[in-house]
């Protein structure tokens, strides 16, 4: 079984990131003149993201009634993986399914990245090429999925009769 990870972040995720942590940064300054100590906390964001197959034996029951019932459960999973995290971080589950569906966690993480995207560029279609990239992503995991279970052949054209 192939697996593919990311050897970077997309450019949109670490500009928003960065852009997001100065914003902080500024404000935590700004809070430091008017605010006693103890009154300032500033907490990084932490994300695991976790791709579920919607179509695994484990999954189709609850994914055959209810759309994004893997990612759900996979969200639910990180949490208990991360629940003795210390506090000095703002964890997020990333749940998304390989036909798409996203959990709630996800969903909201996307909502809230792409204001600070399109907030950051000022092009309104930021967002929805954030979304793009994101998808492509699980594409190319899929594709990379399908791609480990082919044996090795010596040339192109045994691909071509593969398929």
């Amino acid at each position: 079984m192939a697996t593919v990870l990311p050897n970077r972040l997309p450019s949109t995720i670490l500009d928003c990131i960065i852009t997001y942590q100065q914003v902080r940064l500024q404000s935590a300054n700004l809070l430091k003149e008017k605010l006693p100590r103890m009154y300032i906390q500033i907490r990084s964001l932490l994300w695991d993201a976790t791709c579920v197959d919607t179509l695994a034996a484990s999954h189709i029951q609850a994914t055959s009634s209810m759309v994004g019932a893997a990612a759900t459960s996979a969200e639910q999973a990180k949490k208990r993986k991360y629940e003795n995290l210390d506090s000095s971080f703002i964890f997020v589950p990333f749940g998304v399914e390989t036909l798409g569906p996203c959990g709630p966690e996800a969903r909201a993480l996307f909502k809230e990245l792409s204001k600070k995207v399109i907030g950051s560029t000022g092009d309104p279609r930021a967002g929805s090429y954030f979304g793009q990239r994101i998808s492509l992503a699980i594409q190319r995991g899929n594709a990379a999925s399908i791609l480990g279970t082919v044996p090795r052949c010596g040339g192109f054209e045994d691909v071509l009769d593969f398929i």
